[in-house]
């Protein structure tokens, strides 16, 4: 994966793993990046990413209902009266929010009703919800739920060039499905799931999937969402070989801070079983912070390494700028 980038100085390259974790914020599921970070997990240039609550149900959300073009310049308080709830210069309807919660909670449940058949034996990360939630989407019980993507003129023309003697409906029915997978080809959510590509969320409550669980616990009691196990996770993610970290961070805030406080610094390392490993890390970062902030998860690399986040033995690349213009410039050289 990534070739060439996995090569660490005084180790064999056939001796040693190269993990790639990617974090982002959630904006960037909204402005743009969506469908890039979707081909990544297709082509699995990606072994873990990491986002917030909104990274994870926005996605999602995409695959219920259409997000609207509007303007930054629009009132919020006439658009909270319409019912649409504002991204940007995206517009989301409530009404796609209703289709969430019908996509949603049956995943906890189902989640739930394995709790308590194991009597609370078998736990549930966010990773693990987050995954069933694609495996949803995969499903063609989901199609009740799914919007349909729009296809371009080549694709309707060549599903009526094999259809040529079929009657409208079949040809309805070919498109309705077609655009059915393309809604799913174009979910992060639902790419990791079929790749089987953790997604990692600490602060899985921080959303709407927050107030659904809440909700939901108000009248079935029990339902546990443990976020220690995917911390293991991500500790575990280096310590079994010699092995190269990129990390790729794409903007500031909880998904950059916590994949550089669980991924281990460059360094040599004692595992359990007593063997020596060594451990390089290389971080590629695109943010807009600056030290006037006072924002520790978007700082220079001074107050980092102040932080213990990064050490002098790490390899950085920071890039100050948009990564929703930036990033696509990098993937598009894989």
């Amino acid at each position: 994966k990534l070739q060439g980038a996995a090569t660490i100085e005084g180790v064999q390259p056939s001796a040693t793993k190269t993990s790639v974790l990617v974090a982002y914020t959630s904006n960037l599921i909204s402005s743009g990046l969506r469908e890039t970070f979707a081909s990544m997990a297709n082509l699995k240039v990606a072994d873990a990413f990491v986002s917030t609550a909104g990274g994870i149900e926005e996605d999602v959300i995409k695959c219920l209902g259409d997000t609207l073009v509007g303007d930054f310049a629009l009132r919020g308080s006439d658009l909270r009266l319409q019912g649409l709830n504002r991204v940007g210069n995206l517009l989301i309807p409530n009404d796609n929010y209703i289709n969430f919660e019908a996509f949603f909670v049956p995943v906890v449940k189902k989640l739930h009703q394995q709790q308590l058949e194991s009597d609370w034996a078998l736990g549930t990360s966010p990773s693990a919800l987050i995954r069933l939630m694609g495996i949803a989407l995969e499903s063609p019980e989901s199609d009740q739920h799914l919007q349909p993507s729009p296809l371009s003129e080549e694709e309707l023309k060549e599903v009526r060039a094999k259809l040529v003697d079929g009657d409208e409906e079949l040809v309805a029915g070919e498109l309705t499905r077609l655009g059915l997978d393309k809604t799913r080809r174009q979910s992060l959510v639902c790419c990791c799931a079929t790749n089987n590509i953790p997604m990692y969320c600490p602060a899985l409550t921080d959303g709407s999937m927050g107030d659904m669980i809440c909700f939901y616990s108000f009248n079935k009691k029990g339902f546990v969402c443990d976020p220690a196990a995917d911390h293991q996770c991500l500790v575990d993610l280096s310590s079994a070989q010699d092995h190269h970290i990129l990390v790729i961070a794409l903007g500031a805030g909880l998904p950059r801070n916590h994949a550089l406080h669980m991924t281990p610094p460059t360094g040599t390392y004692v595992t359990a079983e007593g063997r020596t490993i060594t451990v390089r890390r290389t971080i590629v970062q695109i943010v807009t912070g600056l030290d006037i902030d006072g924002c520790n998860s978007g700082a220079q690399l001074k107050e980092d390494i102040a932080e213990g986040l990064l050490t002098s033995g790490d390899r950085v690349i920071r890039v100050h700028g948009d990564a929703a213009l930036l990033f696509p410039l990098m993937v598009g050289g894989l």
